[in-house]
Order: structure tokens, then sequence, then C-alpha cells
């Protein structure tokens, strides 16, 4: 939708992995090539770990990519399995015939058969493990004994680890030191910093096509940083909807009040550090007990000596309504006139946005004419898909920003805004155009679409 806007031939933040927009600074192609170098030189077992988001994903492609010619690659992404199941499907990637219910010792004799066969041919296999940290204890151990498999100079399977945080917890457990007294080389992926965010972000819409200057300042993506903590894939996430309020603002730039067109204006306040609460906390308790010392020590009798006098000299409460109704009785009345269009639809979509906010599916589905034309089914089966989406997420919000109002030919009014919607099941930020009508019980929808 903002790619000819911005003058991109594609789009820059996908967050699927795309080796086109692989970032080679901030150690990533560093890491890459240190992989590479300890397959290269025979190392058993590789550990790579980054927290959610870092980029391991497109690490490994790259990595795959650059392996030399000999080396077949086996790939497990669902390594939560039993040390069974889990040699089973090493075997069924690597097509060798198992019997469903062949014991353990006999898929663990029929993989070595096979890696001594491609030893044999001269070819290596390394088995790479997404999301290595799900792995129940016994599995892991499982990967120390897979890695003994071995000839006297060379090992039979080399192993890549790659997980979460969560992985090198694992591997401080007592039963697992053998395992991870075997790791040959552990590496981690660092998060971005402010700098390294903003040379990210500009070398992606770039490549996208943006033939521009930096189109993210410094001053940007140090929020950015702030609120993503330098993770490639929320980066991404943020950027496109910030590409997004941009286009809906025209505006050839990111600014700060684009985060609020998008509703991160809270973002930063999550992100304040616990020193800076615990102090605000322990600021309100001191004045909490000051004041209870202050009321102990008698000092707030007085205060409410002084507050009687002062009540007695105060006119009384009938006089003082009489005083605000004459003065509000001598101020010119300003007339509101309920017959502007425009102002009655502004408060209808204020509306539909706050019942769609509260999953209040009646209250929403209510601004709808019962003549709404939906572009893929009819009304009903509509209006049952949208309680649906409604109901079913435990909560959602819904923002608005950028409205603009329109008064078409035909009499309905025409209301185009940058809508950010967030649930626990999704978010997204869409440009949305609603077509609005007159009828008998007031302004209703009668079309809706998203560019």
């Amino acid at each position: 939708m903002y790619r000819k806007f911005f003058g991109l031939k594609q789009l820059p933040f996908k967050i699927t992995p795309d080796l086109t927009y692989f970032y080679k600074h901030a150690s990533r192609e560093d890491i890459a090539n240190s992989i590479i170098y300890s397959l290269s030189r025979g190392d058993g077992i590789i550990k790579v770990v980054g927290e959610v988001g870092s980029g391991k994903t497109t690490l490994l492609r790259l990595v795959v990519i650059k392996l030399p010619a000999n080396i077949e690659k086996v790939y497990v992404t669902s390594p939560n399995l039993s040390p069974v199941d889990f040699l089973k499907l090493i075997c069924s990637e690597l097509n060798i015939a198992i019997e469903k219910d062949a014991l353990k010792l006999e898929v663990i004799k029929s993989l070595q058969i096979y890696l001594i066969e491609k030893h044999k041919q001269g070819k290596n296999i390394v088995l790479l493990v997404d999301e290595a940290q799900s792995m129940t204890i016994d599995t892991l151990e499982e990967i120390r004994l897979l890695g003994n498999l071995e000839t006297q100079t060379q090992k039979l399977l080399q192993i890549v680890l790659l997980g979460q945080p969560e992985l090198d917890v694992t591997l401080n457990d007592p039963m697992l030191k053998p395992l991870k007294d075997r790791i040959a080389n552990s590496v981690f992926i660092p998060n971005l910093n402010a700098e390294e965010v903003m040379r990210y972000l500009n070398s992606r819409v770039q490549i996208a096509g943006y033939v521009g200057g930096n189109l993210f300042s410094l001053k940007v993506a140090k929020r950015i940083r702030k609120i993503t903590d330098g993770l490639p894939r929320s980066i991404n996430l943020l950027a496109d909807k910030l590409l997004m309020a941009a286009f809906s603002d025209d505006s050839q730039e990111i600014k700060e009040k684009h985060f609020i067109m998008i509703g991160e204006e809270k973002a930063l306040f999550k992100k304040l550090s616990f020193w800076l609460a615990f102090l605000l906390f322990i600021s309100l308790f001191s004045v909490a007990t000051l004041y209870a010392y202050d009321k102990y020590r008698g000092l707030s009798e007085k205060k409410d000596k002084v507050s009687h006098e002062q009540e007695l000299s105060k006119p009384k409460i009938d006089d003082v309504q009489q005083i605000s109704v004459n003065s509000v009785d001598k101020q010119p009345k300003k007339r509101v006139d309920n017959s502007n269009d425009e102002l009655q639809v502004l408060t209808r979509l204020k509306s539909w946005k706050k019942y769609w906010s509260a999953q209040d599916v009646d209250a929403y589905l209510s601004l709808y004419s019962q003549n709404f034309v939906s572009e893929t089914m009819n009304l009903n089966s509509w209006k049952l898909a949208r309680r649906a989406n409604i109901e079913k997420p435990s909560y959602l919000d819904v923002q608005i920003a950028n409205i603009k109002l329109i008064k078409l030919t035909n009499g309905t009014i025409e209301s185009s805004f940058l809508q950010n919607y967030k649930s626990d099941r999704y978010s997204d930020s869409v440009y949305k155009k609603i077509v609005w009508k007159k009828e008998v019980d007031g302004w209703k929808i009668i079309k809706e679409s998203v560019e």
C-alpha cells in the first residue's frame, strides 16, 4: 500500500526470512562464518543462542547456503519428542527405512550404517535442530550420544543446536554436564543497538528500492530500539506500521507523532527501569508516612480548626448554587448544530471504535445498515464471522488516527483513517475506508474496505 508513496519495489519489512535483506553487520555475518568454520574443522556439537526474533532462522539459512556441496543437511524444527521418536524423525529426513515399531537400538544401528556409508562416499551429515530449548533432558542426552558416532579421525554426524536463552538454563542441569562439556563452539546472537537499528532499517528500505537519504533518523531509531529491545523481528513489525502511519499522514519521513498514530505512545512507559519505579514507590510511601505522623502529633487538629473557621465565612451552598446559575445565565449560549452531518458521522465512527474495543458485538453490529455489502459473503454470514472474530480474543484494542471525512455526490459520507488493531492473537495496521448513509435511525455503514 505504501510502496508507491515511498518509491519501493518491494515491502522491506516482511518478517519471513529473506536473505536478500540479510544484515551483515552487528556480528551477524561473523557469527555465520564462525559456525561454518566450526563445521569445516569437524566440531561435533555447536550451540547458537538468541532471543525470540533475533534472526536465528535467517542466520541458519545463510549458513546452509554457504556450506560445501559435500555436506548433507537434516532439519529438525519440532524437537520436543521422546528420544526414540527424535531418532526416527532424523531417519525419516534422511530417507532411512525404519520399521514403525522398531526399537531404539535398531534405529541407532540403521542410522550408524547410513552415516558410515555416507562417510565412505566423502560426504558429511549436519543435523540442524531449531527451537532446541523445547527439547527434553532425555532427548538432549540423545544428542550427546549421537555426537559420539565417529570414525577414528572424524565425526559421522555434526550437530548445530539453535535455541532461545532457555536452552542455556536447561544445559546447566547437572544431568547434562556431559553434553555441555562436548559443545565445541557456543555462539550468542546479540540484539541491535540504536545505531545498528538505524543502519538496519535504512539498509532494508534501500534494498527495497528507496532512493532518498536516511528514511529513519537516529532519534527515531533510538525510540524503536527502546520499544523493541533491538530484536529484528519486532523492529520489522514496528517499522512497517510506522511507514503506514507516515503514508496516511502524507509524510516522507518518520516522525514522533507517527508512534502515537500507531498506538506506541505508551510503549516507553512499559520500559521504565525497576529502580525508577521503586523510587516512585518509596516517595509515595514516605509522603504517606509523614502525613500519618503529622496527624498523630496533633497538627491536623490545628488545621481542622482553621478549616472550620474558614468554613463559617464561606457562603452557604444555596448561595453558591444561585451564583453559579446566575453566572451561567449571563453567558451567551452557543447552539450546537445537530444537523451537521460530518459531526454526526464522526460521533458514529468513534462509537464504532469504542464498541469494537469493548467487544460489545451487538452495539458494534447495530452501526451496520441492513443494506451493508460485504465483498466476500452475504450479510448474515458476514455478521456471524464478525461476531466470532470479535468475541474470540481474550482482549483487543482498536485505535484510529488521521481521520478524513468526504461528502460524496450520492449523499453518503466516506470516512478514511489509519486503523491499529491489537489482540492476544493478532495485530496489524491498515488504512481503512467506511462509507456511511443516513437512515431513519441515523448514519449507518453501507460499505467498508481496506487499502
